[in-house]
């Protein structure tokens, strides 16, 4: 597990923050659920900016009809897209400090 999180820690943290939004999407109505909410809006950002580039460019190149077919799990992938892209930067930062030193 370890090794894992030292792997990939953003990947592992936008699926806790998207499992933490589904879950607080489905409480009912509560004080708490208001406030988890509020907390997970602000750290979903990454993903907000990839479905909002989704939603605009889909439609554009007629797109649409194929997202809307995929549903709701292609659109959740594309939300990791930004924690993956971090995560790749880090293992080739980490190697390219490695191959020099």
């Amino acid at each position: 597990m370890k090794q894992l999180l030292a792997r990939v820690p953003f990947t592992l943290a936008g699926i806790s923050i998207l499992v933490l939004y589904l879950a607080a999407s489905a409480l009912p109505e509560s004080p708490v659920r208001v406030t988890l909410l509020s907390v997970v809006r602000v750290l979903i950002i990454p993903s907000y900016l990839v479905w909002l580039g989704q939603s605009i460019v889909s439609p554009a190149l007629g797109l649409a009809p194929v997202f809307a077919a995929l549903g709701f799990p292609l659109t959740l992938g594309l939300g990791l897209v930004p924690y993956v892209a971090a995560d790749w930067l880090l293992s080739r930062h980490r190697r390219s400090r490695a191959a020099a030193a």
